[in-house]
């Protein structure tokens, strides 16, 4: 997939999503380039498919987020989703940076 979205100093990358029999995985890296700490939530975003909301869901199996990236720091994850069609759709999640600005990261994910 590799797909990146930017806001600001902070740094979002979708590398690869996983369709397995019974969920689907979301592999995320979050950089934080700047001189704050950057509040983000990739746990708590949502797919949105054909029209249909999934939440995230969670698993003792995969990393797990880190929801405050100090400066300069990076955190890796996969979030996981209930199984999902082999098919488009949009990932998205919010942030928060030190004036408690939301930034929002969304991810439109083509399946080949």
């Amino acid at each position: 997939v590799d797909k990146t979205v930017t806001k600001g100093d902070f740094k979002a990358t979708v590398s690869k999503v996983d369709f397995t029999a019974d969920e689907t995985r979301i592999y995320l890296k979050v950089e934080n380039g700047s001189s704050s700490t950057f509040d983000n939530y990739p746990d708590q975003g949502v797919i949105v498919q054909d029209g249909k909301q999934y939440e995230a869901g969670w698993s003792e199996y995969y990393p797990e987020p880190s929801t405050e990236l100090k400066s300069g720091a990076s955190s890796e994850s996969i979030i996981v989703f209930d199984l999902i069609d082999e098919a488009d759709f949009t990932y998205s999640f919010e942030g928060y940076d030190d004036d408690y600005d939301e930034l929002e990261f969304e991810f439109d994910i083509k399946v080949e």
